[in-house]
């Protein structure tokens, strides 16, 4: 009697595996019992809201990137004459830079074409309102994005709907351009 139960009791397990087997293949199963490591990050994703992330590419973290545009009340506004903007990526997960007037630096974290900046922290000095109000909307904009592309020396940061919010280009950076001084 016992290798009868025994026998019924295998045969359920296989049944189970089976079954389970057949559900994993039409991607019904999530949670821990989920094999793979897809699977697992996909729950992960899932239960924290936190889209996942990923080691930093070599495009964006090698050298300094110069913002060319960046958005201002919907509309991409090239930078102020006489001042930069820069951003440098590093592998350890940190951005920084000049934005105009003040030094900045915060975490950032990418996925396939996913990033996210934030929250940036700044020095604190004064300088002129255009050149204040300029660094303000590059702030914003770079914690806004969502995505980003780099083709060839161009770094295109864009919103979650697709808008670009700021456009970097790279290559020796001018010394004609000075850096801001504060007041």
């Amino acid at each position: 009697m016992l290798s009868v139960v025994a026998l019924l009791v295998g045969a359920s397990a296989v049944a189970g595996t089976a079954s389970a087997a057949t559900n994993m293949v039409r991607g019904e199963l999530s949670g821990p019992t989920a094999i793979g490591s897809q699977s697992l990050e996909k729950d992960r994703e899932a239960r924290t809201n936190e889209p996942l992330f990923s080691a930093q590419p070599s495009e964006l973290t090698q050298g300094t990137w110069r913002l060319d545009s960046y958005s201002s009340d919907g509309f991409l506004t090239p930078v102020l004459d006489n001042t930069m903007i820069t951003a440098e990526f590093n592998l350890g997960g940190n951005l920084s830079g000049h934005a105009s007037c003040n030094d900045y630096s915060g975490p950032y974290r990418v996925g396939d074409i996913n990033i996210s900046i934030g929250p940036v922290s700044t020095t604190r000095m004064a300088c002129q309102q255009d050149v204040m109000e300029q660094e303000q909307n590059y702030l914003s904009a770079l914690e806004s994005a969502a995505s980003y592309t780099v083709q060839a020396t161009t770094l295109t940061l864009a919103e979650e709907g697709g808008q670009p919010v700021a456009i970097f280009g790279k290559g020796l950076l001018s010394t004609s351009a000075p850096r801001s001084e504060g007041l």
